[in-house]
């Protein structure tokens, strides 16, 4: 949701419906069963807001979000690079294993 908040100007009366559309995606993105991926789920999140918002309304946003954020919604993070440089580098079991259990200590 920030990162939609630092890019639009939201008014205060569509404020819900950004948080529930960010809820919804970020939703999808974390599920990894290929049956959540469907539209059905739109009017559980139009639920949510009351009634106040439709469900077609919940999905416009969706699609206006991902466009905004160019369908890239996951950001790197070391741990990424990590495995990165791990798959680029390949390194000897020992190191490799070295490299996973030292960020944790």
């Amino acid at each position: 949701m920030a990162r939609a908040l630092s890019d639009l100007n939201v008014d205060k009366a569509k404020l819900q419906l950004l948080g529930v559309t960010c809820m919804k995606l970020a939703d999808v993105f974390n599920e990894r069963s290929k049956e959540y991926y469907r539209q059905e789920n739109a009017t559980e999140y139009a639920y949510i807001t009351a009634e106040e918002y439709s469900a077609q309304e919940l999905l416009d946003n969706e699609k206006n979000l991902l466009a905004l954020f160019h369908f890239r919604l996951h950001t790197a993070t070391c741990a990424h690079f990590l495995h990165l440089y791990q798959a680029v580098l390949a390194p000897d079991e020992p190191t490799r294993v070295l490299s996973n259990v030292l960020p944790l200590l």
